[in-house]
This record gives structure tokens, sequence and C-alpha cells, in this order.
């Protein structure tokens, strides 16, 4: 996820109840394995466990 920060990727994954779910970020920073970011579709920061999801730069 290093790399990824100042890009804006995807994150698609399934939620406890089965859904999928998908949105954009916005790396910022990433520290102590959490993953600072903007999210896009909310306009606002998130912290995310950093795990290896199955994510691409948008574009």
């Amino acid at each position: 996820m290093q790399k990824y920060i100042g890009e804006i990727i995807e994150i698609i994954y399934l939620d406890s109840d089965g859904r999928i779910i998908h949105w954009q970020i916005e790396v910022n920073s990433l520290a102590n394995g959490i993953v600072k970011a903007c999210c896009l579709q909310r306009n606002a920061s998130s912290e995310y466990p950093n795990r290896e999801y199955s994510s691409r730069v948008a574009g």
C-alpha cells in the first residue's frame, strides 16, 4: 500500500452480509498498519486496516 500514497485507488470487498462493497479512496499515509485515506464517495477522511485488498489505481 505504501506505493499508492498520493494515488486514488479502488477497493472492492465482500462485507459481513455478503454484499459487494466498492469505493475509491485517495491514500494519504500508512503508519502502524493503518491506511489513512479520503473516501471520495463520502468526501470524508477514513482509516482502513492495511490488508491485501484487490486494488488498482483508478483511472
